[in-house]
């Protein structure tokens, strides 16, 4: 229970990553034996000799690691065993004190005789510091090697041994064996995880050879590179909508170690987004237009496919503003069938007679009185109202919201799905005068697709505990 919890992943609805949290560190476990053995070899032969035989320290080591101190006149080793380090990475911390190494003397031994070797090697591979924010034996090979998961094997089982020996060299020392930072320092630890591993009779000398040689070529390093830009506006939502739902903070997610499948579809979002950016270019010399937010929401389950906070996502200045959930818009004449939908739920029929001519209204506050005019600057007499409504006539609409009333014709847009608008409700309300949000407009809007039935937008489908799933996992 105490160990740490692996970082948040989040999926589109067919699979593909969009989302990682890196924020506190990159951490994915995998089992025992889906890491590799050139791993488990090369952190036993530099960290830990007896590992398969101690019982969880290992009084020779510290002898031998006590003497080299005196001798040097400062400390130069450690001797804490693999099991000590487990225990001070996930249990009593790193204080250099003598009562941290005492806790770890008498707490490894329990350790051992609770768990297997096995189990112990699989904690500290996938807990332990490699450095640049890679904890863990899976995330270290991706961010040092790209090596990434397959149907068929984990990114830490495909680690070779040139790749295994580098690893094992760093936590030791995660800042000064930056292969990045400090490649020689990294590199001349390496050869000595080598070189202990064929003194063990771990490798042969060729063995040794050929991984110096590898480690020595220009693409040796090859940085994995995680994109969290896919969809950048519907992960926020979709963070906060899991933390709501959590009931806690966004923060807490980043290591929650859930895996989170997502509502998206990322496909056909990248459609829509090359769409928008096309018509805003076509339209920005004629019309003005800058920018645009895109939602798509299945009606039947609320389910949001599509979310676009604006066309241009990467734009330093404005681009991770969401538009579609945190900017209020005016709707225009979109908001017009909440006034009608209220209208025919108090008993008008849309084959009623209503006079479009003009009109005063009076107004509240001390305002002017309001004289609403037709898009089309003409009058059209007597017409049903299903006419006003199908032509979006605004003069009929100022007066089926004047017969209805301001307050139901609002309370009908909340139970539609409106949770927020800026703005004053009057009678210009009907002509669209209230700033909304795209991703209300578009979820109020479903409810006249499903039959009157609301069923409010989600962006998570279900998100899993990485270790149920490794606890449930039959096969790659």
């Amino acid at each position: 229970d105490i160990l740490p919890k692996d970082s948040l992943r989040m999926y589109d609805e067919n699979g593909t990553l969009i989302y990682e949290a890196m924020d506190q560190g990159l951490q994915i476990s995998e089992p025992f034996n889906d890491i590799s053995s050139n791993l488990v070899n090369a952190e036993i032969a530099i960290e830990d000799h007896s590992f398969w035989s101690n019982p969880g320290y290992d009084i020779t080591g510290i002898v031998r690691a006590a003497l080299s101190d005196v001798t040097s006149g400062r400390v130069v080793a450690g001797g804490s065993t693999i099991t000590q380090q487990l225990i001070k990475n996930v249990v009593v911390g790193n204080a250099d004190t003598a009562t941290r190494k005492l806790e770890e003397l008498i707490l490894a031994p329990e350790a051992t005789r609770y768990y297997t070797k096995q189990q112990i090697m699989d904690m500290y591979l996938n807990t332990t510091y490699y450095g640049n924010q890679a904890y863990g034996a899976e995330a270290a090979a991706f961010l040092y090697f790209g090596l990434q998961d397959t149907p068929k094997a984990t990114a830490a089982a495909q680690l070779d041994l040139a790749q295994a020996a580098m690893l094992a060299g760093i936590p030791q020392n995660p800042d000064l064996y930056n292969p990045f930072v400090h490649p020689q320092a990294t590199f001349g630890r390496m050869k000595a995880v080598l070189d202990q591993m064929r003194s063990l009779g771990y490798i042969s000398l060729s063995q040794e050879d050929q991984a110096i040689i590898e480690a020595q070529g220009p693409h040796f390093l090859r940085p994995g590179i995680i994109n969290n830009m896919l969809a950048p506006h519907f992960v926020a939502y979709a963070l906060n909508e899991l933390a709501d739902t959590l009931h806690v903070q966004q923060a807490d997610l980043s290591r929650s170690g859930l895996v989170v499948s997502t509502t998206l579809d990322l496909s056909l979002q990248n459609k829509i987004l090359k769409v928008a950016q096309e018509n805003v270019q076509a339209l920005s010399a004629t019309n003005h237009l800058t920018d645009a937010a895109e939602v798509l929401i299945d009606f039947h389950n609320g389910a949001i496919r599509v979310l676009l906070g604006n066309i241009d996502p990467t734009n330093p200045q404005y681009g991770l503003f969401d538009v579609a959930t945190q900017g209020y818009r005016q709707p225009g004449s979109a908001f017009k069938p909440f006034v009608y939908a209220t209208a025919f739920e108090q008993g008008l029929s849309p084959g009623m007679p209503v006079l479009d001519a003009p009109i005063s209204v009076p107004m509240c506050c001390g305002l002017p009185p309001y004289s609403p005019k037709n898009y089309d600057l003409s009058y059209h007499g007597l017409i049903s109202i299903r006419d006003a409504l199908q032509n979006s006539f605004n003069i009929p609409a100022v007066k089926v919201l004047y017969k209805t009333g301001v307050d139901a014709s609002l309370q009908t847009a909340q139970n539609m799905g409106i949770t927020s608008y800026n703005g004053t409700p009057n009678y210009t309300m009907v002509l669209g005068t209230l700033g909304v949000h795209l991703l209300d407009m578009t979820s109020a809007y479903g409810v006249f697709a499903n039959g009157g039935t609301r069923t409010p937008p989600l962006a998570i489908d279900s998100a899993v505990s990485y270790t149920h799933l490794r606890a449930h996992e039959t096969g790659r």
